[in-house]
C-alpha cells in the first residue's frame, strides 16, 4: 500500500475531518472579523453587529496549509437593531470558535440565543 508521496500526494489523514451530528459550537464575531485600527465607526443601528457572539453548527474541519484548523459553520448575522439577520455558512479559524454548551457560554454580548436583547435589569 502506498503512502501516497510517490504520486506527489501529500501522506498522511485527509484534510477534511466531517463531525457526525453537527454540533453546538459559538462563534466569536470580533475574532473574526477584527476592526482595523484607524477605521472611523460609527454606530449604524441597520448594520450588521459583527461584534457579537452568536450560535452556529459545526459540520467539518478542514485542515490549512500550515497545520491550523478551519471549521465550516453555518450561523446567523444579526443587524444591531435585532430587526434582520442574513444566515451564512462558512469557515472559521478554529480560535474564533468555541465548543461549550448552549447555556454555558461567556457572554461578549446582551443578546439571548434567539438575539433579542437582554434586560440588564434581569441579570
Amino acid at each position: 500500500m502506498s503512502d501516497g508521496a510517490a504520486n506527489g500526494e501529500s501522506p498522511g489523514p485527509p484534510p477534511v475531518r466531517r463531525v457526525e451530528p453537527p454540533v453546538h459550537v459559538w462563534v466569536d464575531l470580533a475574532k473574526l472579523f477584527p476592526r482595523g485600527p484607524h477605521e472611523d465607526y460609527q454606530n449604524v443601528p441597520n448594520g450588521v453587529n459583527t461584534q457579537a457572539e452568536v450560535p452556529a453548527m459545526l459540520s467539518e474541519w478542514v485542515r490549512r496549509a500550515d497545520g491550523a484548523w478551519l471549521g465550516k459553520v453555518t450561523f446567523a448575522i444579526y443587524t444591531r437593531d435585532d430587526v434582520w439577520s442574513v444566515t451564512t455558512t462558512q469557515y472559521c479559524p478554529a480560535h474564533c470558535l468555541k465548543q461549550k454548551g448552549r447555556r454555558e457560554r461567556t457572554r461578549l454580548d446582551d443578546t439571548r440565543l434567539d438575539g433579542t436583547p437582554v434586560d440588564r435589569d434581569l441579570r
